[in-house]
């Protein structure tokens, strides 16, 4: 016959369960996440200080209450159908947002773990993890990249991320309208971004991405593509690379833009220049003063030789000279000759 346990021996067994309650319970509250046990009845048997935090109750009060009562209505109707879900004996796992008392919202990740006895579902541990900042962040990220971008296309400058270990590409759309496509491509390669690259130019192109891979320097360079369309256009592509815990490239980061424009303005520029100095280069210049005879209208030279206008200008300019007679010299030479005043009769000239 088994020996019972005395009194005592059961009122110490009590006091190291309740001891070992009071150690897990203080455990919980340490946790800045949300902890709570809500049993088969859909009410509160325990919730650690972080409800305090987040609801203003007090984690003694919250046994015994509904979620409902602490969530209200329109919170609890986001979260009641994982619940029943939980209670059934479902594990819950999800992300989703409500309205704390005070107004603000709050991120939360949810993960429900129902408790089981003899198969039968007594209830669910519910851990609930503040992402508020998380999410918050994430947003701040995308609304910095919806500004990126949208600075970006108005600049007309496409971006480009490619992966060098992958050799894959991310790109903007405006990197692909750039190449003459309407839509993003499926995909995209260093070798596909070659193939648009004008014959003469691809040596060019490819050693520069070689040094700065080497050097770990700026790929930059100004090259000729042929566009979808088969039409010939100008762009201007810088990179960066991005390095392991190696130090060895694994992507390059940048932006592409299409210079054509720019490149026309400057060639036109440049064919101006040529022709000013190829006009100066033929220009000898004529200045100073210049001894002339005051009768013959000679031009003594340098040399102290005396040449024809004509001929000084011509070597000292690259002029050329059409020859011609003014009409006071033409009266001069022929006015005595008949057929010279027949000649002005009928021009009406008398």
């Amino acid at each position: 016959m088994s020996k019972k346990p005395s009194y005592e021996a059961l009122e110490k067994k009590v006091a190291e369960l309740e001891e070992s309650q009071l150690f897990f319970e203080n455990l919980l509250d340490m946790l800045p996440e949300l902890v709570s046990y809500i049993d088969r009845n859909h009410l509160f048997k325990f919730g650690n200080k972080s409800y305090q935090q987040f609801f203003n109750i007090n984690p003694e009060s919250i046994t015994g209450l509904h979620p409902r009562e602490i969530l209200g209505d329109e919170a609890f109707q986001k979260v009641e159908p994982h619940h029943i879900a939980a209670l059934s004996g479902q594990e819950q796992e999800y992300e989703s947002t409500i309205n704390l008392p005070n107004g603000m919202p709050l991120y939360f990740h949810a993960h429900y773990l129902p408790h089981k006895v003899n198969g039968q579902v007594n209830g669910f541990l519910a851990v609930i993890i503040d992402i508020t900042r998380l999410k918050q962040n994430e947003e701040k990220l995308r609304n910095n990249e919806k500004r990126f971008n949208l600075s970006a296309e108005s600049g007309e400058i496409g971006l480009w991320e490619l992966d060098l270990i992958g050799h894959t590409a991310w790109r903007s759309l405006k990197h692909d309208q750039i190449f003459g496509y309407e839509a993003l491509l499926s995909e995209w390669t260093y070798e596909m971004f070659l193939e648009h690259v004008i014959t003469e130019d691809r040596p060019m192109v490819d050693q520069k991405l070689g040094k700065a891979l080497g050097e770990r320097c700026t790929w930059d360079f100004e090259c000729r593509i042929k566009r979808k369309d088969g039409a010939i256009r100008w762009i201007w592509a810088r990179g960066n690379s991005e390095k392991d815990e190696k130090q060895q490239p694994i992507k390059m980061l940048g932006t592409i833009q299409d210079i054509t424009e720019r490149r026309q303005i400057e060639m036109e520029r440049e064919n101006i220049l040529n022709s000013l100095q190829k006009a100066f280069e033929e220009i000898k210049t004529l200045k100073g003063i210049i001894p002339i005879c005051a009768e013959c209208k000679k031009i003594r030279d340098d040399k102290g030789y005396w040449n024809q206008l004509e001929s000084y200008i011509q070597k000292h300019s690259g002029a050329s000279f059409s020859h011609g007679m003014c009409p006071e010299c033409s009266d001069k030479l022929y006015g005595d000759h008949d057929w010279y005043k027949d000649m002005k009769k009928k021009k009406g000239c008398e």
